[in-house]
């Protein structure tokens, strides 16, 4: 069994185990309080006599009680804590996985594109993508505007970054990242060019002159997930990120947001546990 399963069972195990104690000490307790208070012709009263003296009389119904709590305590704990977790890297970097939509979260939001920048054509935009969402969202002129003003054509390579403010109020709430090169019609990166281009990402937060938006944060969601030709797949380029931001000189914290019906199996608990051991 694998560590993050093992530490998913093991959690749910105790904070069940827990929660149930509680529930039955309490009602324990009501019963014992309840038999001390003068007799009345209450129907609330005589209703939970009955029911906690009927529970604790009968072995078999205290068990299937004990074990309908259990189920309920852990769904409950699934959907709580698996939507989210945090690790404290030190006393200013922090790293967060999330499930969450990233156009609605807090500083600013990374989005990746191909190494021409280019947001008007259509076969150089994949539907569904978050540079897709991001066009869908905002003017493509003023877009086009601002890369053609920052990034000159010798410039537009992979590992580039353009920072961009499309409120004009002098804060950068957007940053546009060639994260492949554009052969073509076809969209090509290596696993070394992989790991080259996301360490230059995080080269571009090392201090704080792009002014960007927002409580410090950096808002990605895995890239590369939608490649066949790269051999890390699924969590593992996850933490391959992860490893890669821990390791950078990186001044902000770092928020992953996981879309919408991707790695809906991926236990967030295991993985904070992994980064924890990164460290």
């Amino acid at each position: 069994m694998e560590v993050k399963n093992y530490l998913k069972i093991k959690r749910r195990f105790k904070w069940a185990i827990s929660v149930i104690g509680g529930i039955f000490t309490v009602a324990s307790v009501l019963t014992s309080v309840l038999t001390l208070i003068d007799k009345t012709e209450s129907s609330l009263y005589n209703g939970c006599i009955n029911m906690f003296c009927a529970i604790f009389a009968h072995p078999l119904l205290y068990i299937l009680c004990v074990l309908l709590v259990y189920v309920l305590v852990v769904v409950g704990i699934e959907l709580i804590t698996n939507r989210c977790v945090r690790v404290d890297l030190d006393s200013d970097r922090k790293i967060e996985i999330k499930r969450c939509n990233l156009f609605k979260q807090k500083g600013i939001k990374v989005i990746h594109c191909h190494d021409t920048f280019e947001i008007k054509h259509n076969d150089a935009i994949i539907k569904g993508s978050v540079l897709e969402e991001f066009i869908s969202k905002n003017d493509k002129d003023e877009i086009e505007n601002q890369i053609k003003s920052k990034i000159s054509e010798d410039k537009k390579r992979i590992g580039e970054t353009c920072f961009v403010d499309l409120e004009g109020e002098g804060e950068h709430e957007y940053v546009l990242f060639a994260f492949s090169k554009r052969d073509g019609c076809n969209v090509k990166l290596s696993d070394k060019e992989y790991r080259e281009t996301i360490k230059k990402l995080w080269d571009a937060f090392r201090d704080d002159h792009n002014n960007i938006i927002g409580e410090n944060w950096i808002n990605v969601v895995v890239m590369g997930d939608t490649r066949n030709n790269l051999s890390l797949k699924g969590e593992k380029l996850l933490l391959y990120m992860v490893q890669s931001f821990i390791k950078s000189n990186a001044k902000k914290n770092l928020r992953i947001c996981l879309k919408k019906g991707k790695y809906k199996n991926v236990d967030l608990y295991g993985l904070k546990y992994i980064i924890e051991h990164m460290k």
